[in-house]
């Protein structure tokens, strides 16, 4: 009779252990993988608030600024610009009607023959490819990830008086998404100068909303700001330099510098 009895105590033993052991591990799990999610979210916070071009170089990325060409309203680079920034060694097959790029490992065609779809122009002997075609030229490359930031007019010579419209691109050249971080709502800035002295600065008397706004560039995509320089006083006939920066948390990703000739006829 005892032996029955410790034989189903036995029993129920296994049983239990065999039900609420696994579980016990399950939930201590959970908690585990919890706890490691939440480290990983209190990284990414303290992310945002480092300075952006140090994290920018963590990830392998980086920022250039080039001058970009407006043709009919179709933006492009020249394609020499590119490779001198860049480092690529550049080829002209001329039977071909091809050019090879090459950097330190690797090597592309791009053809200039046949229908371009407007991403290619032969103009005065010079090449300009439009900006998907130099992200893919990125890609083919495996140049890594890339941030292209450019200002631009759409001419350089102005009559006194006569609006002067500043466009601002911030291109992802790269194959991955690349996050921007902003602390306020201020996006840009532009300034002007003349005889090296800043006589104007687009951001002065302005306010701008305090919060902190992540902009996400997905491959090939854009950053765009179109900002009209409305100068509190005329611009007199002369050169004038004009520039700004991405106003990104703590480091400002800089704009290429302009020459802006005011006419005096």
């Amino acid at each position: 009779m005892k032996s029955l009895k410790l034989r189903v105590i036995f029993i129920a033993i296994a049983v239990i252990y065999i039900l609420v052991v696994p579980t016990v591990f399950a939930v201590e799990n959970d908690v585990n993988d919890s706890s490691q999610t939440e480290g990983l979210e209190t990284v990414e916070r303290d992310v945002s608030l480092e300075n952006q071009n140090i994290w920018l170089q963590q990830r392998g990325v980086e920022s250039n600024k080039m001058k970009i060409y407006n043709f009919e309203d179709r933006e492009m680079l020249q394609l020499r610009d590119l490779a001198e920034e860049y480092g690529w060694s550049l080829y002209y097959n001329s039977p071909a009607k091809e050019i090879r790029l090459s950097n330190e490992m690797n090597s592309t065609i791009l053809g200039l023959s046949g229908e371009q779809n407007d991403s290619i122009e032969l103009i005065d002997g010079r090449t300009y490819i439009s900006i998907e075609t130099a992200s893919d030229l990125f890609n083919r490359l495996n140049e890594g990830d890339d941030l292209l930031s450019s200002l631009y007019t759409k001419q350089r010579e102005y009559m006194p008086g006569e609006s002067i419209t500043a466009h601002i691109r911030v291109y992802n050249l790269s194959a991955e998404s690349i996050k921007l971080d902003f602390s306020s709502g201020q996006r840009y800035d532009l300034y002007l100068l003349k005889d090296n002295e800043e006589i104007w600065r687009w951001s002065n008397g302005r306010y701008f909303t305090m919060a902190l706004v992540q902009k996400e560039l997905k491959p090939g995509e854009k950053l765009a700001y179109d900002v009209e320089i409305d100068p509190d006083f005329d611009l007199n006939p002369g050169e004038y330099i004009l520039s700004g920066e991405l106003v990104t948390t703590s480091s400002k990703i800089d704009l290429n510098e302009l020459s802006i000739i005011i006419s005096d006829n």
